[in-house]
């Protein structure tokens, strides 16, 4: 992250962390301001950073993918649940080639299914998975007999 910049930043950094700067416009009060907003500053930084983001892989925990699509990209998470929330194992996304742009979202969806299926195959060879998408996507998948077409390639 880098520093605040403006004065409305810092603001909102300073709420976020759970400091309010209150009123504070007097000039010689500027100093402090100042100070107790880099303050605000490094402490929302050390709450990021202590935050644990990533986890790993554990086998008997159930793998769960997410996939998301838009116009121009993919992605897709392998998550599986830690004490009720879920934490990511795996992030895999990439941008569109100038073909695949035109793809229907239901196709993008189940390309950023098969990214994440090829990058984490390792992981996830021989379990059952839960997939996390639009409906349309998966009674697509499930209706198709095999990946014909554009997403056989």
């Amino acid at each position: 992250m880098s520093k605040p910049e403006n004065r409305s930043r810092i603001r909102d950094l300073a709420v976020a962390v759970g400091d309010d700067l209150g009123g504070v416009e007097e000039p010689a009060e500027a100093d402090l301001r100042w100070i107790r907003a880099h303050k605000s500053f490094a402490k929302l930084k050390e709450k990021v950073a202590a935050t644990p983001i990533l986890r790993h892989f554990q086998p008997e925990l159930q793998p769960v993918v997410v996939v998301y699509a838009n116009g121009w990209a993919i992605s897709a998470a392998l998550m599986q649940e830690h004490d009720a929330v879920f934490h990511p194992v795996m992030f895999a996304s990439r941008t569109l080639k100038s073909n695949e742009v035109n793809y229907g979202i239901v196709e993008k969806e189940v390309l950023a299914l098969l990214r994440v299926l090829d990058l984490g195959h390792n992981l996830l060879v021989g379990r059952e998975i839960k997939v996390l998408a639009r409906y349309s996507t998966l009674a697509w998948l499930f209706r198709s007999p095999g990946l014909q077409g554009r997403l056989g390639q």
